[in-house]
């Protein structure tokens, strides 16, 4: 049998709470009535798999290719990280990282920790 692996692609997700800011491609959703939330803390979201629920806490993921789709926490933290844009690893550095050669830099960025983690 041969064997997969997920490529590297970069998505927005957030934690669904509906007291809480949900992005723009949520609300533009629920406009459409392709998300309905509910008093409960839970909503619907209609897929090309059909409908799927998410629950208060779920992560609800914007795709590649514009589709919504809820993951458990636990599922979506095993399988997803978080991705700091290079201006916010390299704000707290005290390194001049315009004199580095490219081996440096490859050596430097390796070192680097993300904010947070």
């Amino acid at each position: 049998m041969v064997k997969y692996k997920k490529k590297p692609v970069v998505f927005e997700a957030f934690r669904f709470q509906l007291d809480d800011v949900m992005p723009d491609w949520f609300n533009e959703k629920r406009i459409k009535n392709e998300i309905i939330t509910h008093e409960d803390g839970t909503c619907d979201i209609k897929t090309l798999e059909g409908t799927m629920r998410a629950d208060k806490g779920d992560y609800v993921i914007l795709g590649v290719k514009g589709e919504i789709y809820p993951c458990k926490p636990d599922i979506f933290e095993a399988t997803y990280e978080k991705v700091w844009p290079l201006s916010s690893l390299l704000e707290n550095q005290k390194t001049d990282v315009g004199s580095m050669t490219d081996e440096e830099w490859k050596k430097y960025l390796n070192r680097l920790k993300c904010p947070g983690e």
